[in-house]
């Protein structure tokens, strides 16, 4: 049996189980914490932080990472220093070079939302949006397409 204590180490009570046993409890129980694929919002860069807080909200209630730099970096950078509005396009690119996935989100492309997709697209990386998102969630739990 495992257990995760409060410094996030795992505690092993043998319990006379097998160790195979311990270990594979070990390993699914990792595996749950890794699976979870990082999804990019790509969202108009004037949407309203509430609004990107709700896209967030909704890919992680569909068992997804969020990861919305336009939420995030915002809090930091000033868009309208030249330097960090690049230093924020870079980072931008670096986040989404680690996701798995570009989840589109509004009604309407902007021009740097084209650009966001072009660029994942150009990494093979999946583009869908959130309706989309939530139909393969359902069609998964439904057994399959």
């Amino acid at each position: 049996m495992t257990n995760r204590k409060p410094n996030g180490r795992l505690d092993i009570h043998m319990d006379n189980q097998p160790a195979a046993a311990i270990l594979s409890d070990i390993y699914k129980e990792r595996k749950m914490i890794m699976e979870k694929a990082f999804a990019y919002i790509c969202a108009a860069s004037d949407a309203a932080p509430r609004l990107l807080k709700r896209y967030c909200r909704k890919v992680y209630e569909l068992g997804y990472v969020p990861i919305c730099p336009k939420l995030s970096e915002a809090q930091y950078l000033q868009p309208d220093n030249a330097d960090e509005k690049k230093d924020f396009h870079s980072i931008a690119r670096q986040k989404l070079g680690r996701c798995r996935m570009l989840v589109v989100c509004g009604n309407e492309i902007s021009h740097s939302m084209s650009a966001e997709i072009g660029a994942a697209e150009k990494r093979n990386l999946i583009c869908t949006t959130l309706d989309g998102l939530a139909k393969i969630k359902e069609a998964d739990e439904n057994g399959g397409l």
